[in-house]
């Protein structure tokens, strides 16, 4: 049974979604936001090679560990939601269309 609170993101969803990045989890969440949101996916590559451009002037390796950051806290954000959203719909039956993409794109169900 659905709770109001389904799809909202919770503590939890956070925690899990900064655990996924420090085990270096964000080329795998990427993949999925291209195949799933190729539009965000790109305004977020996009919005990080911009940062990294404001601070050159300071090096490579600042606007690598900027780009790298932003990346980080962006996608975070993003699973995050991803969670609560599995969350929400985890009760779909296996062959309706999210269910079949959720699958494809190696969410698991909780």
């Amino acid at each position: 049974m659905r709770k109001t609170t389904d799809g909202i993101v919770n503590e939890d969803d956070l925690l899990d979604a900064i655990r996924e990045i420090k085990r270096g989890e964000r080329p795998q969440i990427m993949k999925r936001l291209w195949a799933t949101e190729p539009k965000l996916a790109g305004y977020v590559e996009a919005a990080a090679e911009h940062m990294a451009g404001t601070v050159k002037q300071y090096g490579d390796a600042v606007a690598a560990a900027v780009k790298n950051d932003l990346l980080n806290f962006t996608v975070t954000i993003v699973r995050a939601i991803n969670h609560a959203h599995e969350r929400l719909w985890r009760d779909l039956p296996p062959s309706s269309p999210l269910a079949r993409l959720i699958n494809d794109n190696g969410e698991q169900k909780k």
